[in-house]
Formats: C-alpha cells, sequence, structure tokens
C-alpha cells in the first residue's frame, strides 16, 4: 500500500485516480485532521477511515464511502467525534457497539471476547473459542441481552447432565467470564451468570449396555439426519461431540478411509487422524448422497453455514425411541473406551484410539502413530455393534414368526 500525506479536498478528492497495480491501494492522510484517511483501491471505489489512539492501543474506524455515504465534511465531524471519544480513554469501536448492543446477537458478543479479551490475555484461547461453538451454540442467534440467569442455569444443568459436572464447572466459570467482561465493557446491562453455584464434581462411570447399544443404534436410525448419524458416529469412533458435529467433507479421505481432525476443532489442540470403518464410511456416504447441502462444507448442518446445534431436544427423541435412560453424550466415548478392551484391544491402543494423548515423557519421544492398531481396534469395535444390532433384528424376527403362528 502506498501513503501520501495531503490536504483533503473535495476538488483533490474528485481528482484522485484508482492505482494501476492488481491489488493495490492507496491511502492519503488529511494534513488537516489526525488520522483521517481516503483509501482508493483499483476498483475506484473512495473510503474514508479515522485512525486513534487509546492508551497503548490503536484503532482504525471505518466511516464510510465517498460521495455515496459520506461527504468530506461529513467525514471530518465524525472522525472527530471519534478522537474525542479517545481522548477520554474510551475505544471508538467499543461506543459503537454499545450504541447498537440491542441487535447484538449472542455468537457475535462471543466473537468479540475472544478477539478482544481472550486471544490477547489466555494462552488457552482456542478452547474458550471450542467451548462456545460446541456448548453455547444455541444462543448464537439470541440478542445477548435477552439471555437471562434461568437460561444460563438451564444450560450448565443441560451440560451437566449430558456431559459431566466437572465439565459443567468449567463452561460455567467460562460464560461467566464472557459476561463479566460483557458487562465492564457496557456491552449488555446486566451479567445473568452472577452468583451460579458451582456443581459438586465426581466423574461418571455410566457405560451403555450391549442391549442399550442395539437399542440406541436402532433409535438414531429411526430419529434420522443430522442427529441420528451423528450420535452413531460419536459411539463408532470414540470422538468427542463437538469434533463429530464439526466434521468438515474437506476433512474425509473416502479413499484411504480416514478423518482428518483438525487441530482448532480439537479439545487437545492438536490434528488427529481417525480411522473409518464399515459402518461410518456407510453412514457418510449415506449423507453425502441424500443430505448434502450444495455448496457447504460441513456434514451435520441443516442451514449449510453452521454446524448442528440442539442437542438436547435431539437427546430427548432418542430416550424416547430407545427407552435407553440416564445416559449423556459423554458416556458415548466412555462406552466405546470400556468396551475395547472387551475385545482384545490393550489399554493402551483403547486410550489413543479415543484420542487420549500418550501420557508422559513418552510423547515426547513417541512419534509412531500407531494407525494400524487403531484402525484394527475400531474394526472390531464396529463388527460387535454390528453383531449387536443384527442380533436384535433376528430375534424381532424370530418373535414376529412366533407370533403368526
Amino acid at each position: 500500500m502506498s501513503t501520501y500525506r495531503k490536504p483533503l479536498t473535495i476538488k483533490f478528492i474528485d481528482a484522485i485516480k484508482p492505482p494501476t497495480v492488481s491489488g493495490q491501494q492507496d491511502e492519503y492522510y488529511d494534513t488537516n485532521q489526525t488520522g483521517l484517511s481516503l483509501r482508493i483501491g483499483t476498483s475506484g471505489k473512495k473510503v474514508f477511515y479515522q485512525r486513534y489512539r487509546v492508551g497503548r492501543k490503536q484503532g482504525r474506524m471505518k466511516i464510510g464511502t465517498y460521495p455515496a455515504e459520506k461527504s468530506l465534511k461529513e467525514a471530518r465531524e465524525e472522525g472527530s467525534e471519534y478522537l474525542k471519544l479517545a481522548s477520554r480513554g474510551e475505544d471508538p469501536a467499543l461506543e459503537v457497539r454499545r450504541r447498537h448492543s440491542v441487535n447484538l446477537l449472542f455468537k457475535d458478543l462471543a466473537e468479540m471476547y475472544i478477539e478482544e479479551y481472550a486471544k490477547p490475555n489466555k494462552r488457552t484461547w482456542k478452547e474458550d473459542e471450542r467451548k462456545l461453538d460446541t456448548k453455547f451454540s444455541e444462543w448464537n442467534d439470541r440478542d445477548a441481552y435477552t439471555i437471562t440467569r434461568d437460561d444460563v442455569l438451564d444450560r450448565i444443568e443441560y451440560i451437566k447432565q449430558n456431559h459431566s459436572p466437572i465439565t459443567a464447572n468449567r463452561n460455567a466459570a467460562l460464560i461467566k467470564k464472557l459476561f463479566k467482561w460483557a458487562r465492564e465493557k457496557r456491552l449488555i446491562p446486566d451479567n445473568p451468570a452472577t452468583d451460579i453455584p458451582k456443581e459438586k464434581e465426581r466423574s461418571r462411570d455410566r457405560i451403555l449396555s450391549d442391549s442399550e447399544i442395539s437399542d440406541f443404534w436402532e433409535a438414531c436410525d429411526s430419529k434420522g439426519y443430522p442427529f441420528g448419524p451423528c450420535f452413531q458416529l460419536m459411539l463408532l469412533t470414540g470422538r468427542r461431540e463437538g469434533s463429530v458435529a464439526r466434521i468438515a467433507w474437506s476433512d474425509i479421505n473416502f479413499e484411504t478411509k480416514e478423518w482428518h481432525i483438525q487441530s482448532e476443532i480439537d479439545k487437545t489442540g492438536k490434528p488427529a487422524v481417525v480411522p473409518l470403518t464399515e459402518l461410518a464410511i456407510k453412514i457418510l456416504q449415506d449423507i453425502n448422497d441424500n443430505y448434502r447441502i450444495e455448496g457447504s462444507d460441513l456434514v451435520f448442518t441443516t442451514t449449510g453455514k453452521t454446524p448442528i446445534s440442539g442437542y438436547s431436544r435431539a437427546k430427548i427423541d432418542i430416550d424416547k425411541l430407545s427407552k435407553v435412560k440416564k445416559w449423556v453424550l459423554q458416556d458415548l466415548r466412555r462406552t466405546c473406551r470400556t468396551s475395547l478392551p472387551r475385545l482384545g484391544v490393550s489399554p493402551f491402543i483403547a486410550k489413543l484410539t479415543i484420542g487420549h494423548k500418550i501420557p508422559g515423557i513418552d510423547q515426547v519421544y513417541d512419534r509412531y502413530s500407531y494407525m494400524p492398531e487403531k484402525r484394527e481396534a475400531l474394526v472390531k469395535w464396529d463388527e460387535f455393534i454390528q453383531g449387536l444390532v443384527e442380533y436384535k433384528e433376528q430375534k424381532v424376527i424370530s418373535i414376529t414368526k412366533l407370533s403368526t403362528v
């Protein structure tokens, strides 16, 4: 970008010619007002900007295009207002957002929290982003100021019931911090997450029995896309809800039968490769043939733009269809992990298969992928599930024949 310092006048602005080099932009800083500039690209579009400084932080506000949105006089007036705010220690960007906070969606508030607080202050900001994407996505299209304490309590209770008290407490801490930050920045009038009680932490030991696995699988078939196959893949792969729900077609290799999990998707913050077995490939192929949204890279989506949300309602349907009681989504992962040693898989390989890290110093020196071992483990698990489902189907057929005799 080429920069120039000129006294901006209407005559001068009208005479400015766009740059001729593709992709180049020229920016003209006004010598009559600190920080005011006019930027022009090869398209000929001219846009006013105002730079400012609040303490050590520098920022820039887009004012509008010339002359369609803003005249030179209007640009100077608006830019001067931003400079006055900055001189009082107020960030103009935040002030503009406050003025529009009535229409501030939760997803936009979450994005602001990540960009303006988490990234600069937390090494674990990617984990915060993942939690907001997976655990609080049902609020995405709600005005942030309409979220109440009851909404927060209900959401934390759902996380506790479908994951664990430990997970509920970690997510409660995050949402408390987000709303506290938003309140301090005057983006919302009140903090709905104050005084949220901490759950008593205890580890769960629930796993699905063999008969419950077949009942669950049949219920998922009846429920259908998107939640039925999504839940089935959770059980088949032993992977976390957030990772499975955000599978992308570009991460699936049907030829090598592999699912490549991107680092920003997985809780560990590292990329991973998951072997895909016969049932998994069959599920994904069916989605590709019958439910894939053209132009979308997401496997599980109803909009084509965002991953699915609304797990609680879908799980209620599965509960009714399967008659399986007192289970949560995290129990699917635990069921997979616990079942693998029953099938002759070593505990070490079972851990790696569901995405646990190699323990201790070995993770530094042991760089072997264990892909053949993990594939063999999941193939055994796949065949075991198929056997349970087929056994139930044969049993139903036998009972049906007896009842017709």
